[in-house]
């Protein structure tokens, strides 16, 4: 089922404060930001980060297009701070809602999950940028 309230931490709300951590050998907080806006098919993000070769402004943004809650696969848009693909696409994969971006040459795969009892959420970006990172509410 295609809804992002399906893959993300249990309770979010538009203004709510969020910490983003990295878990190495023990949890590190590495930003922090609000939840601008929350629904079926958006979720907006907007803070700071401080990891490893990044440190600055850090706003996400997902939209599912489709806006169906039966869908396994749809298109979608995502911004990640100044780069946009509005032809990005979506999956749900073994419980993770699963997002196909492409930023010029530069290929990336978002997959968005709750974790530790849907109290926070997982975040596993992979292909030009490679990390783990977590969204624990405040």
């Amino acid at each position: 089922m295609a809804s992002i309230l399906q893959y993300v931490a249990d309770g979010g709300y538009p203004g709510q404060k969020q910490t983003l951590k990295i878990k190495k050998f023990i949890w590190l907080t590495v930003g922090n930001g609000v939840v601008e806006s929350l629904s079926d098919y958006d979720v907006t993000i907007d803070g700071k980060v401080d990891i490893f070769t990044y440190k600055g402004d850090l706003r996400i943004q997902l939209q599912l297009l489709d806006e169906d809650p039966d869908a396994l696969s749809g298109p979608c848009v995502l911004h990640l701070n100044a780069h946009t693909d509005e032809n990005s696409t979506y999956r749900v994969d073994n419980g993770a809602l699963v997002v196909s971006a492409a930023f010029g040459d530069k290929q990336q795969t978002v997959s968005i999950s709750p974790y530790n009892n849907r109290s926070m959420t997982e975040c596993n970006l992979s292909g030009y940028i490679n990390v783990s990172a977590y969204l624990e509410p405040q």
